[in-house]
């Protein structure tokens, strides 16, 4: 690793939570815009390519995955690691979502007990769950698989993502509908590994930044399944720039945005279920832009934080089980 790659590394590595944070927030000022709760004016166009959150989660969870992986090659440590990562917190939540179904919206209580609305919730409403379970399944096969061909593992993404994007909508089967935000999300995984493997990456900036324009007109005039695939190569150019911009930044900042990504995946299964449940609209104002949007977002991030503890503990107790 040469110096510079070793110093974004050293930055990455530092900004991680940070970046998962930004990409957070990002995230649900993109389904303020989506619900039409708020606008914010010149910055709409912003907020309307939140979705390039999910690939920074994304991205930074297969570059994550390969050290993790490549320090062990434990596959059955590694899949421990990612159940206590993963499990209590989607158990918690979904059933503690369905509780508030049940008594609070008068839905059946057969629906607590019912496999099939919770494989259809981490499917299709919650597809974050599903994205990430089905990525990390199958990371030891696509560790492997760019060790030995990272360029060709790249564009074959891309094309799998193309392809597959274009049968979903041709066959247009409504279930198989969500299929597209998986498939758009193949190829950023996949650069998340190769970045991890090949760190002089990062030193290719001015590569980067030319790719990073080029992806902006697409975000906007592509159809909306194939912008996802785009939001892959702007997302690149935003990940090598924020952590810079953190190095300057105040600490109070940082350890704030940084706070908010630690909890980040209770946060977005839980604001998906604000969002669905129309929860956050009692803190929405006509007259008073960003004031609704603020509130709930400090809410929502005070939620997720208590659960992001209490998950915790039951994660530490796992730990003595299974590892």
């Amino acid at each position: 690793m040469t110096d510079s790659a070793k110093s974004f590394y050293n930055l990455l590595t530092k900004y991680r939570m940070a970046l998962f944070g930004f990409a957070t927030i990002w995230i649900f000022f993109r389904h303020v815009f989506f619900f039409n709760l708020e606008s914010y004016g010149m910055i709409d166009f912003i907020t309307q390519i939140g979705d390039c959150g999910v690939d920074i989660f994304l991205f930074l969870s297969g570059f994550g995955c390969f050290y993790s992986y490549r320090n062990n090659l434990d596959i059955s440590l590694f899949y421990k690691k990612r159940t206590i990562r993963i499990l209590p917190t989607v158990v918690l939540l979904l059933v503690s979502f369905s509780l508030i179904d049940c008594f609070f919206w008068g839905n059946s209580i057969k629906n607590l007990f019912s496999p099939f609305r919770y494989f259809y919730s981490i499917y299709a409403v919650y597809w974050f769950i599903g994205a990430i379970i089905f990525f990390y399944l199958s990371f030891p096969l696509l560790y492997k698989v760019v060790s030995r061909h990272p360029l060709q593992t790249v564009l074959v993404s891309y094309i799998i993502a193309v392809i597959c994007v274009y049968i979903i909508n041709v066959v247009d089967i409504n279930i198989t509908k969500s299929l597209n935000l998986y498939f758009a999300r193949i190829p950023i995984f996949i650069l998340g590994i190769v970045f991890a493997k090949y760190n002089t990456l990062f030193n290719r900036k001015r590569a980067i930044l030319i790719l990073t324009f080029i992806s902006i007109p697409l975000l906007f005039i592509l159809p909306k399944d194939y912008q996802r695939i785009a939001y892959s190569v702007f997302s690149i150019g935003i990940i090598s720039v924020l952590p810079n911009f953190f190095d300057y930044t105040p600490h109070i900042v940082n350890r704030g945005v940084s706070k908010i990504g630690e909890c980040s995946f209770e946060f977005y299964i839980i604001h998906i279920f604000a969002f669905n449940h129309a929860l956050v609209k009692i803190f929405f104002v006509n007259d008073l832009p960003f004031l609704g949007g603020g509130v709930s977002l400090v809410v929502i991030v005070f939620v997720s934080f208590l659960f992001h503890k209490l998950i915790t503990v039951i994660q530490e107790k796992m730990k003595c089980f299974l590892i």
